[in-house]
């Protein structure tokens, strides 16, 4: 159990012995360890549709084509507010970054994301 936890990059188990044993699973952070390529992921943490967007706006921001909030929503089918929880979990992991001023500034890969973007994805 512990080797195969550690292969898929997850937290180790906690063992409590009293008149019966307790296994606890501890739940990892969500990180941005990409070891395929976007077509055939497997694992990143995050699931569904919001990994697809995340990797989305990743990809805007790589190709530094023009992002705006309310245009991708509408492309993407949700709201502004989910779109912009996407933001903030990239740029609480440090993988982005606003630059500028506040109307006219824009989001930017920080060194980190671009070192993952290169890596894990080309």
């Amino acid at each position: 159990m512990r080797r195969h936890l550690k292969e898929a990059g997850l937290p180790e188990v906690e063992f409590k012995f009293t008149t019966f044993f307790t296994v606890i699973f501890k739940r990892s952070r969500i990180t941005l360890k990409m070891k395929k390529p976007i077509g055939r992921m497997e694992k990143f943490g995050i699931k569904g549709n919001r990994l697809k967007r995340i990797l989305s706006i990743l990809d805007i921001l790589y190709k530094a084509e023009p992002f705006s909030i309310t245009d991708f929503a509408a492309k993407t089918e949700v709201t502004p507010r989910a779109i912009e929880k996407d933001i903030e979990f990239l740029r609480k992991q440090g993988i982005i970054e606003f630059q500028g001023a506040r109307k006219t500034g824009r989001y930017i890969l920080t060194e980190k994301g671009e070192k993952l973007w290169k890596e894990n994805l080309l």
